[in-house]
């Protein structure tokens, strides 16, 4: 699903395209400790990257331990990417 909506994001930018899908546009990679993300793969993933400035909606691609999620959703909203944990 692609609306288009009026949203004031994290350090003042503001975007007119909200994304919400099943995942985000990235893969969640956990490694001990560390947390990093890698560029997801697929075809919307492809055709939306021409959209620019936009706020995407979806699952983070892995399991996120409890005490880690507020960690990992900043990191993912200094990117634009608000995930939602199952």
């Amino acid at each position: 699903m692609v609306g288009r909506v009026q949203s004031e994001r994290p350090g003042g930018a503001v975007g007119d395209v909200v994304i919400v899908s099943n995942r985000l546009p990235v893969r969640l990679v956990t490694e001990g400790a560390r947390t990093s993300f890698e560029p997801s793969s697929g075809g919307l993933v492809s055709a939306l990257g021409a959209v620019g400035q936009a706020a995407w909606v979806g699952w983070p691609g892995a399991p996120v331990a409890p005490g880690r999620t507020r960690s990992v959703r900043r990191s993912l909203e200094r990117r634009g990417l608000y995930p939602v944990f199952l």
